[in-house]
């Protein structure tokens, strides 16, 4: 019988945060799009995802502490994902006022990552991988 190679995150589903490591997505983004990491016909081989605010601009209030704690809602994550019919759907959304936070998918090998970003905000994201 022939195998089948699957990527790392299938095998891996629930390992704990701390195996991860942040890996770039080369490049900053603003306003809204698409991310994706192909391997082998899957739209996002990773773990999850994570950023951190390149530039803010001025008159976002923010809370200090750890982390700091933006007054308005900096970027939206939704992972979407594939049924056996083609029909894609979000699995999952966020809406994230902080930086720095490590976002796993709570299912496998999404489709795509979709971002949604404030006005002004200029992000930098990165792929959580083993």
């Amino acid at each position: 019988m022939p195998s089948i190679e699957l990527p790392v995150s299938t095998n891996f589903p629930s390992l704990p945060i701390s195996f991860a490591v942040r890996t770039l997505i080369p490049g900053t983004f603003t306003g809204s799009g698409t991310l994706t990491r192909p391997f082998a016909g899957v739209g996002v081989d990773a773990l999850g995802i994570s950023w951190d605010f390149f530039t803010i601009p001025a008159g976002i209030g923010r809370d200090v502490g750890d982390p700091v704690h933006y007054e308005e809602r900096m970027v939206q994550i939704a992972v979407e994902h594939q049924d056996l019919g083609s029909n894609s759907f979000f699995s999952e959304f966020h809406d994230f006022n902080v930086e720095g936070i490590y976002l796993m998918f709570s299912t496998a090998l999404p489709l795509a990552i979709h971002y949604t970003i404030a006005p002004g905000v200029v992000v930098v994201f990165y792929w959580l991988l083993i």
